[in-house]
């Protein structure tokens, strides 16, 4: 299926597993499930605590958003939640998928187990990557001039 990938025989087996078990497709919908809340959530709590402005224009008055600190908390927030979940899940697959691949399949338990026994590492990497890509998103939003060089 997934051949001419570099990682093939990896995305294979990771398949391959998924198939062969549905209940490792209901512990993906749980995590999609938990995503999609996370970020209906969040979304809420960053657009209701936008700063509302008027701005007088030769159209007449105009209304305008801003975000506030709290909207990028919220931000960070939601998208560090997602990140971990987001994380969680694919280091599980990826676990089912390599001791399959290995031919000594585990039990979906044994996988938890496994990735949950490095959950120091997956929150470092994942507070790492949430805070990079919400200085990023602040900079380009605040710093126009800067922003557009960062996205470039």
């Amino acid at each position: 299926m997934f051949g001419k990938l570099k990682a093939g025989r990896i995305l294979d087996a990771a398949w391959k597993v998924l198939k062969n078990d549905k209940k490792l497709v209901i512990s993906q919908g749980i995590g999609t499930l938990l995503v999609l809340i996370t970020l209906g959530v969040g979304s809420v709590i960053y657009f209701m605590s936008m700063n509302q402005s008027t701005m007088v224009t030769e159209f007449g008055p105009q209304m305008t958003y801003a975000p506030s600190i709290v909207s990028y908390i919220a931000l960070l927030l939601t998208v560090f939640f997602i990140t971990v979940i987001g994380e969680f899940m694919a280091a599980f697959i990826m676990v089912l998928a390599l001791s399959h691949f290995r031919g000594a399949p585990i039990s979906a338990k044994e996988a938890w187990r496994k990735v949950f026994s490095r959950w120091a590492a997956l929150l470092k990497y994942t507070v790492i990557a949430t805070i990079v890509g919400t200085v990023i998103q602040l900079i380009i939003e605040r710093i126009p001039f800067i922003g557009g060089k960062v996205i470039a």
